[in-house]
């Protein structure tokens, strides 16, 4: 982060220029050494940095008492109006240092806020088109915009750029739900409750809740970080038997209400996986015809659902047939493209046309492959920099590069010391996104030494992404961290021995149910699928059951009869046994209830 720029982070501007802390246009009174602590944290955001580095860094040339740092910390914390017990902006991490865990922009000095991000290269028009469709949402007329394409192809990327542009915007709230391949059958809301988890963290986070309180009781019921645990036992029993349609109406009523201050966008990745009664609640949310500020941007891959009889095919049909929806479809990149990507990359508008020729025809224009073989080319010496011109090196044409996306990641996790390789196979099996914690079960290791790995992977920006903070119910706080492509998690989970993977799947399903003891309920699908991955079948059944039962709390019947038909199929992997009989009686009773119950709602639904 250098040149002039302004790090922005929410009342608050760090102007590195003039070396001062803005809250809106008032000054606010830091040493110049606090200062310079305060920016060399918001420089690695969500990043781990230790005491020592803060001193060396900061006081290179002499010793410097701990204490002191304490109070340059205290005196930030101060002028944030931030608590060392209840961080919003600087998280004390044990023993070891400090982390800045809120969202920070930056934005270049005397620049209009909005216009310090350069676009996506090569998808200008896409950024034009979403901005056009925000345009629409601010003036009351709900959007709901599809952008597809091939893995690795920018659509997340896309999104990405859309919302940092919009970091600064008072006048918009962005929240990001993700969608998990392993959980889509039997989660229900998941991507939904994800989004507005992340909505409701924050310096706005408790009036979020307080709406949520009045408007979407059962949904708040499922926020586990947001409601004590005595509060969320009485929504619980209020919110017993509520109907799928009223859970519905209470959302849309959280979210149209949060819109009539600011517009509301819900970006919803990879809808591929999306979980049935989520989709429901898209299609709900686009045809209701009240004016809202609302934006809803879906990704998916167009090969999961267009080639297939995948439902979400049929319900965009449906809403295109009534204008109720968008679609932007992303293509590979252009020559011209991949050469604009290679000057912004290495800072320098003389890139050998060579070179470039050499990048796009082995990627092909796929963005995702095109910034993995760059990498894979620099880390052998095969791109140098000749005469202030990036050029190919002379080995690169004896440099045999990888055919397909998949062997390159191979090859890039090939290139990792033996430690980062098992770190993030142990990441690999634990998700897409994963909770320190559980990576330290897999490796038998500690949560700190862990966290510390991953910060460097992540800042070398090797596979990972910082994803912010877990707290299990037994206490344990472990950072948050995600695969940041569902194809390197993909690569390297296959890449696993299967023996290896089952243990992995066992000793990080064993660390989770403590984690959670008493209340697996919130974790009751991930725990079945480790344990039906390690070949623990008793505890997956135990816990289908369990996600079942959960699912149908959530009104989500589709996902209770995938779970209670896995775990039907599983039981008969057990011995004969009364415990057996119990789970296969109590699994055929659910399966029953809902399957009458969606015949029912179809029916219903048929007749009006």
């Amino acid at each position: 982060m250098t040149g002039e720029r302004q790090i922005f982070f929410p009342p608050f501007t760090l102007d590195t220029t003039n070396e001062r802390l803005l809250r809106g246009s008032e000054t606010l009174p830091l040493r110049p050494k606090s200062l310079a602590i305060l920016r060399y944290l918001l420089e690695r955001p969500q990043q781990l940095v230790t005491k020592e580095e803060l001193m060396r860094a900061l006081w290179p040339q002499a010793t410097v008492l701990d204490s002191t740092l304490k109070v340059s910390i205290g005196e930030i914390r101060k002028a944030l109006g931030d608590r060392a017990t209840q961080s919003k902006f600087i998280e004390t991490v044990g023993t070891k240092g400090y982390r800045f865990i809120a969202p920070i922009s930056l934005r270049l000095s005397g620049n209009a806020a909005g216009d310090s991000f350069s676009p996506v290269v090569g998808r200008r028009s896409e950024l034009e088109r979403l901005r056009s469709h925000l345009e629409l949402a601010n003036q009351g007329k709900r959007q709901l915009v599809f952008v597809t394409g091939e893995p690795g192809v920018g659509k997340t990327t896309l999104v990405e750029i859309f919302a940092k542009n919009l970091a600064t915007n008072d006048a918009t709230i962005t929240a990001r739900g993700q969608c998990i391949e392993q959980y889509g059958a039997g989660e229900a809301y998941m991507p939904i409750i994800d989004a507005v988890e992340r909505m409701c963290q924050g310096s706005n986070g408790d009036s979020r809740v307080s709406l949520l309180r009045r408007y979407a009781p059962s949904w708040l019921v499922n926020l586990h970080d947001l409601v004590s645990a005595e509060e969320r036992s009485e929504l619980r029993r209020r919110t017993i038997g509520i109907t799928p349609e009223r859970r519905l109406r209470e959302i849309a009523a959280f979210l149209e209400t949060l819109a009539k201050e600011q517009t509301v966008i819900l970006a919803l990745e990879d809808l591929h996986w999306l979980d049935p009664s989520s989709m429901g609640l898209i299609s709900f949310i686009a045809r209701r015809r009240e004016p809202a500020r609302l934006m809803l941007i879906g990704t998916y891959s167009e090969g999961e659902v267009e080639r297939t009889d995948h439902p979400l095919k049929k319900l965009k049909a449906e809403l295109e047939l009534h204008h109720y929806c968008h679609h932007i479809a992303l293509t590979r990149l252009t020559p011209n493209a991949v050469h604009e990507y290679l000057t912004a990359r290495f800072e320098t508008p003389r890139i050998s046309d060579r070179l470039s020729s050499i990048i796009y025809s082995r990627s092909e224009g796929n963005p995702l492959f095109m910034v993995n073989i760059t990498d894979y080319l620099t880390n052998f010496d095969s791109i140098v920099r000749r005469n202030n011109s990036i050029e190919p090196g002379t080995a690169i044409d004896e440099l045999v590069t990888p055919n397909t996306i998949h062997q390159l990641i191979e090859r890039r996790l090939d290139t990792l010391p033996a430690a980062d390789q098992e770190l993030l196979k142990s990441a690999g099996v634990a998700g897409m996104n994963f909770s320190t914690a559980a990576v330290a079960a897999g490796l038998d290791a500690s949560i700190e030494e862990i966290e510390i790995r991953c910060d460097r992977l992540a800042q070398q920006e090797q596979f990972l992404q910082r994803e912010g903070t877990t707290r299990w119910p037994d206490g344990t706080v472990g950072a948050r961290y995600g695969f940041a492509h569902a194809l390197y998690q993909n690569v390297i989970y296959q890449s696993v021995l299967a023996s290896r993977r089952a243990r992995l799947h066992q000793s990080i399903g064993e660390r989770l149910e403590v984690g959670y003891r008493g209340n697996t309920e919130e974790v009751a699908a991930e725990l079945a699928l480790h344990f039906e991955h390690a070949g623990d079948y008793h505890r997956a059944v135990q816990y289908l059951l369990q996600a079942a039962q959960e699912a149908v709390r959530r009104s989500g019947y589709q996902e209770a009869i995938n779970c209670a038909t896995t775990g039907s199929s599983l039981l008969s992997h057990l011995e004969p046994s009364s415990q057996k009989a119990k789970w296969q009686l109590s699994l055929d009773r659910l399966l029953g209830v809902c399957l009458s119950t969606v015949q029912q709602r179809g029916a219903s639904s048929i007749e009006k």
